[in-house]
């Protein structure tokens, strides 16, 4: 693959990773106002793509698909803006894992109130287990190819250090502990951590890409 073909991906794949995190923030958002008596505070986001969630067609296309997508390429450009070593393949491939799992979602909704027992709903804890992990491991990973690489300033490896330990620290609070009245609120807050990096992190490698 030429230069410019690599640029032009590289493109692509920053803008599928800024414009992700804003459609996603707006449309869980969104649905959350639009569907009578949902509580973001105490109710997960997942629960917007329940069977008797009002727009889950909405959610599960804008929600998971694109949510799923905007990670498979983002794996690639950073692939691509990265100096290549083994750990920034192992990044990649994460990434991508973590983006197919988020996009299956969309056929594995959680059951109603996210209690799940059904097929789909055990399904669907199973799924998200990945890219709860597999993310902020592969920030952590990312950590030593970005030290090495030139074209990133020596402060970027502390970012991508401190955003992967948090996560994979937090992560498991929004996922095991049951704290009902908060439950949306943390995973909303949780969620906004990965969200904020890789929006941060695609302007970065668009502007790499020129």
């Amino acid at each position: 693959m030429d230069i410019i073909h690599i640029s032009r991906l590289q493109k692509t794949s920053a803008i599928f990773g800024i414009l992700g995190p804003v459609i996603n923030t707006i449309v869980f958002t969104v649905l959350g106002v639009l569907y009578p008596g949902y509580n973001p505070i105490s109710q997960f986001i997942s629960e917007l793509a329940t069977s008797e969630a009002p727009h889950n067609t909405i959610m599960n296309i804008l929600g998971f698909v694109v949510f799923g997508l905007y990670l498979i390429f983002f794996g690639i450009g950073l692939f691509l803006s990265v100096k290549k070593h083994i750990l920034t393949t192992i990044c990649m491939t994460l990434f991508i894992l973590s983006g197919i799992c988020i996009l299956t979602l969309s056929i594995f909704p959680c059951d109603v109130g996210c209690r799940n027992i059904t097929f789909t709903g055990i399904g669907h804890n199973v799924l998200i287990q990945f890219p709860t992990y597999a993310m902020p491991i592969a920030m952590i990973l990312s950590v030593y190819p970005v030290w090495r690489d030139h074209n990133w300033r020596k402060y970027w490896w502390i970012f991508f250090l401190q955003i992967g330990i948090f996560l994979v620290v937090y992560s498991p609070i929004a996922i095991f502990i049951d704290l009902s009245l908060v439950n949306g609120l943390i995973q909303r807050l949780g969620l906004s951590v990965p969200l904020s990096w890789i929006f941060i992190m695609s302007i970065k490698i668009y502007r790499l890409a020129d």
